[in-house]
């Protein structure tokens, strides 16, 4: 999806969801009801459903003792009346089940693919919120047979993919599709253990310091300090979550052990016996190779599996191609963390592969990456860089991160925005999207380069007069003035005020409208809180420990907190305004 692609389908969009298009028939339910429908369906033993039923071939449906006339009838959950008026009066779709449903109805491409996005959205919900309005129903018997949304998860991907221009249209929306809809190699193995690691920490708090570093630094480490945790809290942690503490270790062996090149081979091994690509995978052995090797064979396969989607036509054979590409992601995440650059040069060359990752996962689109290859090309050649050379560099890998969070956006904001009124969760649907793909990794390196731009470049920052200003990022531009809060630990208590200035030791878990942030845990350009407060249009700085250690003394005063573009940060007495700063402040009040 390019920059034209993002800008139509979101104006198309808002267009769609005006009150104007719903004149007809009857009013469309109220987000009130909708949200009180919802509370229902979380206590109710059946949730959304009313009874199992047979669907028959004829188009007959009857009851779960009898069987259908003729063979090839499926079994599950049929909706209450209530959400079938919801799907007919607002487009909303709750509980959805995929076996029997019409290819075209699902695919909802008039809609820019709306009915798509709220399986995947629900999905989120029901990861994140202990079911979400399956909470009881989930215990259900026969609401949904897993081999028939499986079987049809198949056939559905590959009747999509083999229509003429989807795949090469709208990759990024096809390809997460095949991530999320059950078929025999789906197993979103990063999204499972994010949601699980929030479940834990939600039920038992002491465990939040983990949930943050999964969530925003994850490594093979987090493997060993699970398990350590697990032991040192055995006595303590509820009995109820042994379950979960058992599915989050074994996922994270999964995710970081020996064999998860496995999944990879595994993947390769259902394509055709004379395709390259299988080839290629086959007889690479990671084993002794460097990091920087492996992620380059990975950024490498990941685009080669893009090339051919576009090439091929058949469905089948591209989803084959796809699963190869998401099996080679999930190794990416993994392995891109592990590797620690030691020379501005190392860490330029990982951006690239970075880069080359981003596009072969759709999250830049070929045009843009044809803008910016040469330059990338240009950059891996040196071996030296001069101030303007690295400004440069650094400017090209920031774009790619920019149109990939714009990708993002762009392809799922309309559902969550469709969501968000009646179910304020459906928020944090983005910021888990994008950092489930190789955009975190590819912040946390931009993050290190941006770092070592700002000490070459000699612009210096000002906080307050303190010598330990250098120890301070600005990530979001934007001016602020409010009184200066400083938290040097956790901020899960703070009742976060709009008219305040807020220096913490750790992120927020949820964001509220205030006047300015900075943060010492959350750097990235795609961390939770930098996401949060690029959607609200707060100054954002990531500061060190010892800055935050200085500036606590000064806590109370009213102060001017201003981040410019570059990631310069300003922050001083409010009495020391200058007459322009004041303007500013001025004239960003009335906007």
């Amino acid at each position: 999806m390019g920059l034209v692609h993002r800008i139509s389908a979101l104006v198309l969009l808002s267009c769609l969801s005006m009150p104007a298009a719903r004149a007809q028939g009857p009013a469309p339910m109220t987000n009130d009801e909708i949200r009180r429908l919802i509370g229902e369906f979380k206590q109710d033993d059946r949730g959304p459903f009313q009874a199992i039923r047979w669907f028959c071939p004829d188009g007959s449906v009857i009851p779960a003792r009898d069987r259908c006339a003729q063979p090839g009838g499926i079994q599950h959950a049929l909706h209450k009346d209530i959400v079938v008026r919801l799907q007919s009066r607002n487009r909303i779709y709750l509980g959805q089940i995929l076996a029997g449903t019409p290819n075209e109805a699902f695919l909802d491409e008039e809609r820019f693919f709306s009915r798509l996005k709220q399986y995947q959205l629900e999905k989120f919900l029901i990861d994140n919120d202990d079911g979400w309005i399956l909470r009881r129903a989930r215990y259900y018997r026969g609401a949904y047979q897993a081999e028939d949304e499986e079987a049809w998860g198949k056939q559905f991907l590959e009747w999509a993919l083999g229509r003429p221009n989807l795949a090469r249209s709208w990759y990024f929306t096809v390809r997460e599709a095949a991530r999320d809809l059950p078929h025999e190699a789906a197993d979103n193995l990063v999204q499972r253990i994010r949601a699980v690691s929030r479940d834990i920490s939600d039920a038992y708090p002491a465990f939040l310091d983990l949930r943050v570093k999964i969530h925003g630094q994850p490594t093979a480490a987090d493997t060993s300090s699970v398990r350590k945790f697990r032991q040192q809290h055995s006595g303590r942690m509820p009995a109820q979550l042994a379950g979960q503490m058992d599915q989050l270790l074994k996922d994270l062996s999964q995710q970081y052990g020996a064999d998860r090149w496995t999944r990879l081979r595994v993947a390769a091994e259902r394509m055709p016996t004379g395709s390259s690509l299988r080839a290629r995978i086959a007889s690479y052995a990671p084993a002794g190779k460097p990091v920087a090797d492996r992620v380059a064979f990975l950024a490498e396969i990941i685009q080669a599996s893009r090339t051919a989607v576009e090439e091929s036509s058949r469905g089948a054979h591209r989803l084959r191609l796809l699963d190869v590409s998401l099996a080679a992601e999930y190794l990416l995440f993994t392995e891109a963390a592990e590797w620690r650059a030691r020379t501005i040069g190392e860490s330029l060359m990982k951006v690239d592969l970075l880069s080359r990752a981003a596009h072969g996962s759709g999250l830049i689109e070929n045009w843009e990456w044809r803008e910016v290859e040469p330059l990338l090309n240009e950059t891996r050649a040196k071996t030296s860089f001069t101030a303007s050379e690295f400004e440069s560099a650094l400017r090209v890998a920031q774009r790619v991160a920019e149109w990939g969070i714009g990708t993002v956006t762009a392809t799922f904001s309309e559902v969550v925005d469709l969501y968000r009124p009646f179910e304020p969760l459906a928020e944090g649907f983005l910021d888990d999207r994008m950092r489930s793909t190789v955009l975190l990794a590819l912040g946390a390196e931009l993050g290190t380069l941006h770092d070592e731009a700002a000490s070459r470049s000699g612009r210096t920052n000002e906080v307050m007069g303190l010598k330990s200003a250098s120890g301070i990022r600005g990530l979001n531009p934007g001016i602020a003035v409010g009184e200066l809060v400083v938290e040097p630990g956790g901020s899960e208590h703070i009742d976060f005020k709009t008219d305040k200035i807020y220096v913490v030791g750790r992120a927020p878990a949820d964001l509220k409208p205030v006047a300015g942030i900075a943060t010492v845990s959350e750097g990235n350009i795609v961390s939770h809180v930098q996401l949060l407060a690029r959607n609200l249009g707060i100054p954002n700085a990531v500061l060190s420990p010892a800055l935050l250690r200085d500036l606590q003394p000064l806590a109370g005063q009213v102060v001017f907190y201003a981040v410019s573009p570059g990631g310069v940060v300003r922050i001083k007495p409010a009495s020391a305004m200058t007459p322009a700063e004041r303007a500013l402040v001025e004239e960003r009040k009335r906007s």
